[in-house]
């Protein structure tokens, strides 16, 4: 199957999802799964919770060059996918 036919058709699927998987956006402007960070308290972070530290299931074997990464950049796609990008 051509890459773009794949894309188009895995955009499809996660459009009629009733869930999503809720992103946040790291310091480096890439967007991680909230459920993979821990976040600070509002009340102790100017009102704000950000993200605290963050454990991704890749491991990190890449040296956490997350711009050359291809699970980062389908990470980035899907918030984008979901209209989660800010």
């Amino acid at each position: 199957m051509d890459e773009s036919i794949a894309r188009r058709k895995v955009e499809e699927i996660i459009k009629k999802q009733i869930g999503t998987i809720h992103m946040v956006k790291d310091d480096n402007g890439h967007y991680v799964p909230m459920e993979c960070c821990s976040m600070t308290n509002p009340i102790t972070s100017g009102g704000v919770s950000e993200i605290d530290e963050i454990d991704l299931p890749c491991g990190a074997d890449c040296g956490n060059d997350c711009d050359k990464c291809i699970i980062q950049k389908i990470m980035d796609e899907y918030a984008e996918i979901t209209q989660q990008v800010k």
